[in-house]
C-alpha cells in the first residue's frame, strides 16, 4: 500500500510515434537501426504537440525531436523545492513528508537496516544529457536460468488476491493458502527468522484464508471463521498482541474479537470491520489513527466509538470508514485526509465526517486510501481528497492537496487501487493503467518519470477474482495477475519483492570495469565516487539530491550505473568537469574534493554541510568552492556535517551540530566553519553520523559529538554528547597512524593492529556482542587479523587490508562483507577477491565496499539497487509484461 518517491515530471509522447526498447541506450527504436531512446521517445523527429506543459519542443543536431525544459530552472531558485533525505536506510520522501510520515514507520526507516536508500524525490528538471529515463542500459529483464527446473510461472493454484507492503508482497490463492516474498527483516513474510529475504514465494503456515491485507512491515489474514491472524513487525502493537516485538509466524489477534468481515492495514496500525459494521483498530495511535485518544496506547483491538462502517480504508497514519451517505476519517491530517485544512487540524482521534464525500442521491459503494489520499466510490461518481501532487489524485493542475472532495471522472469507469503516492486502475475491458510518482518504474510503462494523469493502457489484460482485479500496489512495485493466470510484478526488485528470483545484490566481489585504473575511491550511502589519473572525479549511483555532482539542468536525478564527472558549475546549465583533485571524501549524501588547496563540495545541504553560508538551499548542484581564501589539506564528510584540516593543522567543522559533532557549544548548525577549540597539530580527521574523530602527530585520537553508543571511545561515565574540550578523553592515547568512522563506530590503526569502539550491534567493532547494550565504550583490539595496512569503517561493518587481501566483519545482510554470504560476522572473514590480485586500497560505504588492485582493476560488493556498484545489473523492471513471479514446483 505504500510508495515513496517523487520523480521527474512527464514529457511523455501519447500516443508515442516510436516505442523505445526497455534498455534504452543505442538499441533500435521499433527497428530503426542506430536510433536512441531519449526521454521515452526515439531520437528521431516527433511532433511538437507531445511536449507537456512547462516543456518546449527542440529539434536540432544536439536534441533531435526532444522535449526539453523551457525555460531552464535556476539551481538557487529550484533547490528549496527538492526533496530531502529521510534516513540512512530507506527511500527519500518529498519535502515535508519526513514530518508527516507515520512515526513508527519513520523509526523503522531510521533504525533498521532495511535499505532502499534515496530512491526518488528528484529535481523538477527533466534529464537533458541524452540519457533515457529508463532502466540502466543493457539490463536484462529476464529471470535467472532455472537449471534444476524447480520453479514455474504457474502458481500452485489460481491467485485471487495480491497485496503489497513496503518491501514485500503476499498473495492469496484459490486454495486459501498464502504465499509471501521480498524482505523478511521485519518478519513480514511469516517465515523463519533465518530468511532475511526471499526472491520467490514462500508459503505462510496458515490455512483457510479468505482475505489478506498488508501494512508497511506487517501482514494480516482473515480466515473462514472470521478470526484475524497477523505476522511481522509488532513494535507498535500492530499485530494486536502484547508481545513479541516481531512475529515470524501468524499469531491470533485477540480471541475475544468478534467475527470479522474485512481488514484494512495502515503503515503501523490495523483495523477490522464486523458484519454489523462495527470497527475495531489497534497499533500505532500517535496521531489517533487507531481511534483512541492520542495519549493512549492501543495494544489490543478496541472499538472505535461513534463509527458505523460497511467500507473501511487506511492510509499511512489515518483511517476512514463509511456506510450509506456518511464517510468519517480520523488520524493524521497532513494533507487534508480528514477533510480539513492541515493548518487548522493536524490530527484528530475523533471520527470526522467528510462533507460531500458521497454525491447527492447516491450511497457509498467503496473506499480506497493511499498514503495521504482517500477516494469514496458512489455509483458513477468517485470523489477524492487529500494529497494531490505527483499524481496521487489525477488532476490536470498540480496543487499539493485538497481538503474538499473533488470528483475524478476517470475513476467512474476505472475504479482505483491506491498506493502511497501512485495508483492503478482497471477498466471494464480489464485493461490496466498506473500513474503517479512512478518509483523505480512501478507504473509499468517503461519509464521512471512521474505521470500526473492516467496514461495509455499497459499491454496486459488483468484477471478478476471474487469480483475484483487481481492487483496490488507496494512501496515501489506493483503486482497484477494477467488473463493467462500469470502473476506479474514490476518496479524495484532489491528485496526480491517482484518474486522473479532476482536480487540487486552481490555478496561476492565483482569487477567493475567502469572504475578500472582510477587512483582513489570514496563511497557514500548509495553512491560511489572515484578519482581518475587525470585528477577528475567520477560518481555513480543514486543522484536524487545531486550526490553525483551535476548541475541543476544537466545533472541526471535518477540513479545511474554510468560514472559521470563531478562538475564545476559556471551557470545553471552546467560546467566543465572538476580538475586537479588530490583528495576526495564523501558523506551520506554529499561529497567534497580538494583541488590545488581549494575545497569544493556538492550534494545535500539541508544542514549546511556543503556550503556553510548557502542559506535555504537544501541541495547544491555541482562542486562549489567552500572557502574563498582558506587552504585545506584534508577533508572528512559525515552524515550531515563536514570537517577539514587547514594549512595550520587546525580543524574546522560546519553543518549539523546537534550533538556537538562540529566541536563547539552551544549545539546547533555551524555556518562559518570555525576552528574547533582545544585541538592543534592534527594529522587526520574522520566523520561519522553525529560524531567526529581527529588524531595528532603523536597518534592521539580524540572524538566529540554523539556518544550514546560509545562513538567517542571515552569509556564509562562519559556524557552521551561531548562538545566541551574539558569533556574529551582520548580514544587512543598514542600511536594511531590512521582513523576511520562509520555510522556509530570508529576504528584506528596502531602499529599494524586495528582497534575499534562504539556500536557493536552487528559485530562491527570486531568482537562478539555480549553486553546488553552491544557497545564498546573503549577501544577494543580486533583479533584474528594480521598486520593491517589500512582500515575502513562502513555503516555497520568494517574492512581492513592485510598483505594485499581484504578482511571484513560486522553487518552482512546486504553481502557487504564480500564472503559470499549474508551472515553477520563478529570475527574478520576474507572477501573473495581473486587470489592473483593484490589490493592497494579499500573503501566502504553505508552498505557496500570496493577494493582497488595493483593491476588497476576494481572489485565491489554489496547492494546495487541504486547503481552504487556501477554495474549494469537489473536494478528494476519498468515494463509490466516483462516479469513473472516464479513459484516453486
Amino acid at each position: 500500500m505504500l510508495a515513496i518517491a517523487l520523480l521527474l515530471p512527464a514529457c511523455l509522447p501519447e500516443p508515442a510515434p516510436f516505442r523505445c526498447d526497455i534498455a534504452g541506450g543505442d538499441r533500435a527504436c521499433d527497428g530503426a537501426e542506430g536510433s536512441r531512446c531519449i526521454e521515452g521517445s526515439c531520437a528521431a523527429p516527433v511532433p511538437p504537440s507531445v511536449c507537456a506543459s512547462g516543456y518546449r519542443y527542440a529539434a536540432s543536431a544536439a536534441t533531435p525531436g526532444r522535449c526539453v525544459a523551457a525555460p531552464p530552472l535556476d539551481a538557487a531558485v529550484d533547490a528549496p523545492r527538492l526533496a530531502d533525505t529521510l534516513t540512512p536506510d530507506l527511500p527519500a520522501l518529498d519535502a515535508g513528508d519526513e514530518d508527516h510520515l507515520d512515526a513508527a514507520v519513520r523509526d523503522v526507516l531510521a533504525s533498521s537496516d532495511e535499505a532502499i536508500s534515496d530512491i526518488g524525490a528528484a529535481p523538477d528538471t527533466p534529464p537533458s544529457d541524452g540519457a533515457p529515463p529508463d532502466a540502466p542500459p543493457d539490463a536484462p529483464p529476464d529471470a535467472p536460468p532455472d537449471a534444476g527446473g524447480g520453479f514455474s510461472e504457474r502458481p500452485p493454484a489460481r491467485v485471487v488476491q495480491v497485496v503489497g507492503g513496503f518491501l514485500h508482497t503476499c498473495a492469496r490463492l484459490e486454495d486459501r493458502s498464502v504465499w509471501c516474498w521480498g524482505s523478511n527483516e521485519q518478519a513480514q513474510l511469516g517465515g523463519a527468522p533465518a530468511t532475511l529475504r526471499s526472491a520467490t514465494p514462500v508459503q505462510v503456515a496458515i490455512r483457510d484464508v479468505t482475505a489478506l491485507a498488508a501494512g508497511a512491515f506487517h501482514t494480516c489474514a482473515l480466515n473462514g471463521a472470521g478470526a484475524v491472524f497477523c505476522w511481522g513487525r509488532n513494535v507498535e502493537w500492530q499485530l494486536g498482541v502484547a508481545s513479541p516485538q516481531f512475529s515470524f509466524a501468524p499469531v491470533r489477534v485477540a480471541a475475544s474479537l468478534p467475527a470479522i468481515e474485512s481488514l484494512a492495514l495502515g503503515s503501523s496500525h490495523s483495523c477490522a470491520r464486523t458484519a454489523s459494521n462495527v470497527v475495531y483498530c489497534w497499533g500505532s495511535n500517535l496521531h489517533g489513527a487507531a481511534g483512541a485518544p492520542m495519549s493512549m496506547t492501543v495494544t489490543l483491538p478496541q472499538r472505535v466509538p461513534n463509527v458505523s462502517a460497511r467500507f473501511l480504508a487506511t492510509g499511512d497514519a489515518f483511517t476512514c470508514g463509511g456506510v450509506g451517505t456518511t464517510v468519517q476519517c480520523w488520524g493524521r491530517n497532513a494533507y487534508g485526509e480528514l477533510g480539513a485544512l492541515p493548518t487548522l487540524v493536524s490530527a484528530s482521534s475523533t471520527p470526522t465526517p467528510i462533507a460531500t464525500a458521497v454525491g447527492a442521491g447516491s450511497s457509498l459503494d467503496g473506499l480506497e486510501a493511499g498514503g495521504f489520499s482517500v477516494c469514496a466510490l458512489s455509483g458513477g461518481d468517485v470523489r477524492c481528497w487529500g494529497r494531490t501532487d505527483v499524481g496521487a489524485i489525477p488532476r490536470a493542475v498540480d496543487p499539493v492537496f485538497t481538503a474538499a472532495p473533488v470528483s475524478v471522472a476517470h475513476y467512474a469507469t476505472h475504479p482505483p487501487t491506491m498506493g502511497y503516492l501512485n495508483q492503478c486502475s482497471v477498466d471494464a475491458a480489464n485493461m490496466l493503467r498506473c500513474w503517479g510518482a512512478n518509483e523505480l518504474g512501478s507504473n509499468g510503462n517503461g519509464f521512471v518519470v512521474r505521470t500526473m494523469l492516467p496514461p495509455a493502457a499497459l499491454p496486459l489484460t488483468i484477471e478478476r477474482a471474487e469480483g475484483r482485479p487481481v492487483l496490488g500496489v507496494g512501496a515501489a512495485h506493483v503486482c497484477a495477475g494477467d488473463s493467462s493466470g500469470t502473476l506479474r510484478c514490476w518496479g524495484g526488485r532489491y528485496f526480491g519483492q517482484l518474486g522473479d528470483g532476482r536480487l540487486a545484490m552481490l555478496p561476492t566481489p565483482t569487477e567493475v570495469p567502469a572504475l578500472r585504473n582510477t587512483t582513489s575511491l570514496a563511497l557514500g550511502r548509495a553512491f560511489t565516487c572515484a578519482r581518475t589519473q587525470a585528477g577528475e572525479v567520477l560518481c555513480a549511483g543514486t543522484n536524487n539530491i545531486a550526490q553525483l555532482g551535476g548541475s541543476s539542468a544537466t545533472g541526471q536525478p535518477l540513479p545511474t550505473v554510468e560514472p559521470t564527472p563531478v562538475r564545476v558549475p559556471v551557470d545553471a546549465l552546467g560546467g566543465a568537469a572538476m580538475q586537479g583533485v588530490t583528495r576526495l571524501a564523501v558523506g551520506s549524501a554529499h561529497g567534497c574534493a580538494i583541488a590545488s588547496g581549494a575545497l569544493r563540495c556538492w550534494g545535500y545541504n539541508i544542514e549546511g554541510q556543503v556550503l556553510p553560508n548557502a542559506g535555504s538551499s537544501s541541495v547544491v548542484f555541482g562542486a562549489r568552492q567552500v572557502f574563498s581564501v582558506l587552504t585545506v589539506r584534508e577533508v572528512a564528510a559525515g552524515e550531515s556535517h563536514t570537517c577539514a584540516l587547514d594549512a595550520m593543522n587546525l580543524l574546522r567543522c560546519w553543518g549539523s551540530n546537534t550533538q556537538g559533532e562540529a566541536g563547539v557549544v552551544p549545539t546547533g548548525p555551524r555556518a562559518t566553519g570555525a576552528v574547533v577549540p582545544g585541538l592543534s597539530q592534527l594529522t587526520a580527521v574522520a566523520a561519522g553520523d553525529r560524531f567526529t574523530c581527529a588524531s595528532s602527530g603523536a597518534g592521539r585520537v580524540e572524538c566529540f559529538g554523539a556518544n550514546d553508543l560509545g562513538q567517542c571511545g571515552a569509556g564509562e561515565g562519559a556524557p552521551t554528547s561531548i562538545a566541551l574540550v574539558s569533556q574529551r578523553r582520548p580514544a587512543i592515547d598514542a600511536g594511531a597512524v590512521e582513523i576511520t568512522a562509520g555510522r556509530a563506530h570508529a576504528c584506528a590503526r596502531v602499529e599494524g593492529q586495528v582497534w575499534c569502539w562504539g556500536s557493536n550491534q552487528r559485530g562491527q567493532v570486531g568482537v562478539t556482542p555480549s553486553d546488553p547494550e552491544r557497545v564498546a565504550l573503549r577501544a577494543t583490539r580486533v583479533l584474528n587479523l594480521g598486520d593491517a595496512e589500512q582500515v575502513s569503517a562502513g555503516g555497520s561493518f568494517t574492512c581492513a587490508r592485510v598483505s594485499g587481501r581484504v578482511w571484513c566483519w560486522g553487518a552482512n545482510q546486504r553481502g557487504q562483507l564480500g564472503d559470499g554470504s549474508t551472515t553477520d560476522r563478529a570475527n574478520p572473514v576474507e572477501a573473495l577477491i581473486p587470489t592473483d590480485e593484490h589490493a592497494v586500497e579499500i573503501a566502504t560505504g553505508e552498505e557496500h565496499a570496493c577494493a582497488r588492485m595493483s593491476s588497476g582493476r576494481v572489485f565491489c560488493w554489496g547492494p546495487n539497487h541504486l547503481g552504487q556498484l556501477a554495474l549494469r545489473d537489473p536494478l528494476w523492471i519498468t515494463r509490466a509484461e516483462q516479469s513473472a513471479v516464479r513459484w516453486p514446483r
